[in-house]
């Protein structure tokens, strides 16, 4: 942390449903704090040492991470108070073994990422910011009338946050459901503009329902005019230097993105069953086709090379003879 209520890095958090009871009751209560607004959590590990750069080095390693893991359970112990900005007014997390050992986990795999920690107190913050009697007392009459303060509830997902400057300012950069951690598939929760991840402007979020089992998986940023406006201008600005580029440079980018779409053929593939519950033989094939789209352009922008050089030659011969 820089100063206080800014943070600085990338946070791996433990998320309950979005659409659970106890999630919008978390949310109220925080919203009715007056605290600055941020998504009911559990910080299971801050990356300070993190940064943009770093995000999807981060993401990989989540992945990894996750794998074979399944939702977990977590006990509160009622309303508590610290001592920070962010470790204010808050439900204590009764600290189980499993958690314990999620924890370790997560040190040994993010470690280079993370100053040393003088311990793990497991807790969902209520309210950030220097907190009174008051406020101590408002938080707590909202968590007992809504029944969280000694609830026990799901995580059902691992999320990654970048939690940069003020909490209104983080951005949330997707996760990986517990439910579908064994496919390893992250799902993005931002938009990529000015090649930054961004949060949408008006922070509102589309559910995304697996048609199969009608299960929520995810929540994708919904865009509006402003958000398109901010893409469109970004694309404006870059174009004035991808408009001067050759073909041959062009295709350099566009077979970069085929090979991508190759290597993580089978996550799109699976990200698109889980989405709409197409056949996986379907998915994949769709896979193939946009790689094969993206070499097929390529050649055709070195293509296009050729046939402006031999346009350029035959002009300039046309030229020679007229004079």
């Amino acid at each position: 942390m820089s100063e206080e209520g800014k943070a600085t890095g990338i946070s791996i958090w433990l998320s309950p449903s979005r659409e659970s009871s106890f999630y919008k009751s978390a949310q109220t209560t925080i919203k009715n704090s007056g605290s600055a607004l941020f998504a009911p959590h559990i910080t299971l590990l801050h990356l300070s040492k993190a940064s943009q750069d770093d995000i999807e080095k981060i993401v990989l390693k989540l992945k990894d991470f996750a794998k074979g893991l399944k939702p977990l359970n977590v006990k509160f112990n009622g309303v508590k108070t610290g001592s920070t900005y962010f470790r204010s007014v808050l439900l204590e997390v009764e600290k189980t073994a499993q958690l314990t050992e999620l924890y370790q986990k997560a040190e040994q795999q993010f470690g280079s990422f993370a100053e040393p920690q003088p311990e793990f107190y497991p807790h969902l913050s209520l309210f950030y910011g220097k907190h009174n009697e008051q406020i101590v007392e408002s938080v707590k009459n909202s968590a007992q009338n809504a029944n969280i303060g000694n609830a026990e509830i799901a995580i059902e997902s691992i999320d990654l946050f970048l939690t940069v400057g003020n909490a209104d300012e983080w951005v949330h950069l997707g996760g990986i459901h517990l439910h579908e951690a064994t496919s390893g598939l992250f799902f993005r929760s931002s938009f990529l503009i000015d090649n930054h991840w961004v949060k949408p402007a008006k922070g509102e979020y589309l559910p995304v329902v697996n048609p199969a089992t009608k299960e929520v998986v995810h929540h994708f940023p919904a865009g509006t005019a402003e958000d398109i406006d901010k893409a469109v201008h970004a694309a404006s600005k870059a174009f004035k230097t991808w408009g001067s580029t050759t073909g041959a440079q062009r295709a350099v980018y566009l077979r970069a993105i085929a090979t991508k779409l190759r290597e993580r053929k089978e996550d799109l593939a699976r990200t698109e069953v889980i989405d709409n519950g197409k056949p996986y033989t379907e998915a994949a094939n769709h896979v193939d086709d946009t790689a094969n789209c993206f070499d097929y352009y390529a050649t055709q922008a070195e293509d296009l090379d050729k046939k402006t050089r031999q346009s350029s030659q035959i002009g300039r011969r046309k030229l020679f003879l007229q004079n």
